[in-house]
């Protein structure tokens, strides 16, 4: 058999495999947070995202809000805030929601000059959207470096009333491009449940800032 007629074959294989993930949706999301207070114990941090049906598509999804952080112990930190936003639903109106949530954080390795793992659960309420109103919870686990150049990796994990709900890995760098300002980007991908939309493909942004007034 030549070689331009094994050729054929495989590339037949290679677009079977390819074409699951080519059909599944794109996404963009940009994620914006400006630390506001960052005390002995409590941290105040706004932030907004938004999302966007497809790399250079349609505005879908906007949200801002507050989120606070009391540190409980030097590893151990609650978590509560709000977020208010809009939303486009499948008849192409856009609806408010708003997200209440809490949760606890613990730090489960911190190293000076090396990487940090953390994880993190939070109850969420959604009010309104095009889902309605329910009730989730989300687990998070996540691995960044502290220093001015270097990667990220996280996976969570979303459950319902019904159970599964869907997961999200995502890993991509992080960049301490000045001293007060870092720079996010990555991939993420959603594994949503089938009834949700199934897989969904996501290029993500984060800038993060601090807004804190400059000490002596």
């Amino acid at each position: 058999m030549s070689r331009k007629a094994l050729k054929r074959p495989l590339v037949a294989v290679l677009l079977t495999l390819a074409a699951h993930p080519l059909a599944a949706e794109v996404r963009t999301w940009h994620a914006f947070d400006a630390r506001v207070v960052d005390g002995p114990r409590l941290e105040a941090t706004l932030h907004t995202r938004f999302r966007y049906d497809g790399v250079l598509g349609s505005f879908e999804q906007g949200r801002t809000g507050g989120v606070l952080r009391f540190r409980l112990h030097p590893r151990w930190a609650m978590i509560g805030g709000y977020y208010y936003g809009k939303e486009e639903d499948h008849r192409e109106q856009w609806r408010n929601f708003h997200r209440p949530f809490g949760g606890l954080e613990v730090s489960l390795l911190s190293r000076e000059g090396g990487i940090g793992l953390a994880t993190r659960g939070l109850l969420e309420r959604l009010v309104g959207g095009r889902s309605g109103d329910f009730t989730r919870y989300r687990q998070r686990l996540r691995l960044t470096t502290d220093r001015r150049l270097g990667p990220y990796l996280a996976t969570e994990w979303f459950l319902d009333g019904r159970g599964y709900l869907t997961s999200r890995h995502s890993a991509g760098v992080r960049w301490q491009f000045a001293r007060r300002a870092s720079l996010e980007a990555g991939y993420l991908l959603d594994l949503r449940r089938a009834d949700l939309g199934g897989v969904l493909h996501v290029f993500t942004t984060q800038m993060q800032f601090d807004l804190r007034p400059a000490r002596p």
